[in-house]
């Protein structure tokens, strides 16, 4: 019977279709594939029947056959989200919802439905051909409103229903509660979240200012620093390349051992160049603690008393920890601080009174993170602990 039914109505689907396109002259008009006009049209036909069928086999409580139209609908021209929604609520409507009445597309569905534009999920290659509008949706609600008073409380049906009659805005907060930990739509969340998190890809920018300490007591003496760090996330893992300068003279005369020549000074300028990678072993929605290792070129150029410049370079392995504080929940703007043990290897150049060990500390500013991915994560409701 049920085949019977679907093939009756998309007969008449096809007949009001065809007559659509020929109009009331008759003429033969060739049939394209829904895709073939780039213009859209087949589909755009095809859609407009089909709102009107669905519509008056509702009003007329045949559900079985609003089903089969939209069915047929699909079947030409894809399944938009405004049609998922109404199959979805249909199968509420009429007592059949289950396990297979939507699929991971729900995510972005309802996504879609609360008026968030900048989510691109399945369903983006269809505006490509037809042109979007609010009949269906209008028609969701109404089915939603509908079926509403029919759905038991603190049920999966009573969420989607109360969501698509308009009161969408918690769905996602309210599914996170452990009353709802067993549906499919808790599941597809959570596993949309942890996609987010796994796949995130971000971007790291910020200005830091600290201070440079020899370990030992030489005549260098400690120096404020200036630096700017710039790099990205991906995985858990950071990836940064920072440089820095180093300002203020020796706090005493030190001696360079230049061939043999040896410069007493202390006017200089220090300097620093390299690269780390870092990975993350705390985070949340306002912190993030890393540990990080490093490699670069460390150096300052002095002034001899003559009025000549010359530099001294050194290589630097460091290692150190960076603790990030984001202004508020879901931003991408933080104050940071770091502390970095610098190994170095100055007493090559000959002169005994560098230390090759220093501490930095420093003070940081900036920039971290993918507004793509946070913005998702925000509504999704995600709290920073699943």
């Amino acid at each position: 019977m049920r085949t019977v039914l679907k093939g009756a109505v998309c007969g008449l689907f096809w007949f009001l279709l065809v007559f659509s396109m020929t109009g009331c002259g008759g003429s033969k008009i060739a049939m394209y594939s829904p895709f073939d006009d780039v213009n859209g049209r087949p589909c755009q036909q095809v859609r407009q029947a089909g709102r009107q069928l669905v519509r008056n086999y509702y009003s007329n409580e045949s559900i079985d056959s609003a089903r089969a139209a939209l069915t047929y609908w699909t079947d030409q021209c894809g399944s938009p989200p405004d049609v998922d929604r109404v199959r979805l609520l249909l199968d509420i409507k009429d007592g059949t919802f289950n396990q297979f009445s939507y699929d991971r597309d729900i995510i972005d569905n309802i996504l879609e439905f609360q008026g968030n534009p900048d989510w691109p999920g399945g369903y983006y290659w269809f505006l490509r051909y037809v042109e979007y509008d609010e009949t269906m949706t209008e028609f969701a609600r109404r089915i939603a409103q509908d079926a509403l008073p029919e759905t038991p409380d603190s049920s999966e049906e009573r969420l989607l229903c109360e969501c698509f009659a308009g009161d969408c805005d918690e769905l996602f907060q309210e599914v996170s509660q452990p009353a709802y930990s067993h549906t499919r739509l808790a599941k597809y969340r959570r596993d949309e979240i942890h996609r987010i998190l796994d796949e995130r890809e971000e971007a790291n920018f910020a200005f830091y200012t600290g201070l440079w300490s020899p370990m030992k007591n030489n005549s260098l003496g400690n120096h404020p620093v200036l630096g700017i760090v710039m790099g990205g996330n991906s995985q858990g893992f950071a990836f940064n390349i920072s440089s820095e300068v180093r300002l203020l003279n020796a706090k005493d005369d030190f001696i360079i051992a230049r061939g043999n020549v040896n410069d007493t000074t202390n006017q200089l300028v220090g300097y620093f160049v390299g690269a780390d990678i870092g990975k993350d072993i705390y985070r949340d929605l306002r912190r993030e603690l890393l540990v990080r290792v490093g490699f670069g070129f460390d150096g300052f150029e002095y002034t001899n008393r003559l009025d000549e410049k010359f530099k001294v370079h050194a290589v630097n392995a460091n290692v150190g920890l960076t603790y990030k504080m984001f202004l508020h929940e879901y931003s991408l703007s933080y104050i940071g601080v770091e502390a970095v043990y610098n190994v170095m290897n100055y007493e090559r150049h000959g002169n005994q009174n560098f230390g090759n060990d220093a501490v930095s500390l420093r003070l940081l500013v900036g920039w971290s993170g993918n507004s793509y991915s946070m913005k998702r994560l925000k509504a999704l409701a995600y709290n920073g602990r699943e």
